[in-house]
């Protein structure tokens, strides 16, 4: 009876969690294709934003500009730059926003697909949710960009500090 499996025994455990580990990354990073459509449907956001209010423009933060998202994430985008009247109305300025989108045709409104734009203008930070149309991409655009625009550079610079490589790193449980 043998107390530790053998150096191969060991080297194989290793060698199948490390693919395990691996399946499991692949199968949670988003394809190029994902990140294409969400990075253009945020510049189609900004386009309108920036035709509609000179001066102001629309950027991402959270888990997509820090590169932490799933393929079925949202893309949390802030608008800044607008008019000082703006800031003060938030639920007029949504709502404005909201019929700009509209308008322009970016967010696809489909009830029975579960794709409608919403304003959500009694929550803690105000939001408008929507699907762009063009590319299927959930998106919740806020006026209130200043905070989740900090803690993306910050999130940016732990993913920075800290290598993937551990994700890879074998784990071996103790038999």
């Amino acid at each position: 009876y043998e107390i530790m499996p053998s150096l191969v025994g060991w080297e194989m455990c290793i060698r199948d969690r490390h693919e395990d580990v691996q399946d499991f990354i692949a199968a949670f990073v988003p394809t190029v294709d994902e990140h294409a459509r969400r990075r253009e449907s945020l510049e189609l956001v900004a386009a309108a934003v920036g035709e509609h209010w000179p001066g102001a423009d629309a950027i991402a933060f959270g888990s997509f500009a820090s590169g932490l998202y799933l393929p079925t994430s949202d893309v949390d985008v802030g608008v800044r730059g607008l008019p000082d009247g703006s800031k003060k109305d938030k639920e007029r300025t949504l709502r404005e926003l909201a019929a700009l989108l509209r308008e322009r045709g970016l967010a696809r409104e489909d009830a029975a697909a579960g794709h409608e734009l919403e304003v959500i203008a009694s929550a803690r930070i105000p939001i408008i949710r929507f699907v762009c149309a063009s590319h299927l991409t959930a998106i919740d655009l806020t006026l209130d960009a200043d905070s989740g625009a900090e803690s993306t550079r910050l999130m940016r610079s732990y993913v920075g500090a800290v290598s993937y490589t551990h994700l890879t790193l074998p784990t071996t449980p103790y038999v």
